[in-house]
């Protein structure tokens, strides 16, 4: 089993490939399921990633916290379990898929 962050630069082009990976159906994400293959994968589109831009701001307490905004693009994590023989997912185009998860990932799968 593998987790891999997908990213793309718009929404549009993540929910084409969705499309194309067939778990966008009647304008809804399929968040889990099995591919044709037998691969048995689950995805969290989670869209935006927030991060610091380096500036603060007074906090509810009045200690200083980080300004944060959306990195560009949009984001999902896909965790991915090959059948016997599978590979890697196949990225659909205009998608990037990146593992391990960077460390200062926002979202992750539980244990």
């Amino acid at each position: 089993m593998t987790d891999y962050l997908a990213w793309a630069a718009d929404e549009a082009a993540m929910i084409a490939a969705f499309e194309l990976l067939g778990v966008w159906r009647d304008g809804a994400l399929v968040t889990t399921g099995r591919s044709t293959a037998g691969a048995t994968w689950a995805i969290d589109y989670f869209r935006d990633w927030p991060a610091p831009t380096g500036e603060t701001t007074p906090g509810l307490g009045g200690e200083l916290v980080p300004v944060m905004a959306a990195k560009p693009g949009v984001y999902a994590l896909l965790r991915w379990l090959p059948a016997d023989g599978e590979g890697s997912p196949p990225p659909p185009p205009g998608i990037t898929l990146t593992t391990p998860l960077p460390d200062d990932c926002p979202r992750r799968w539980a244990d």
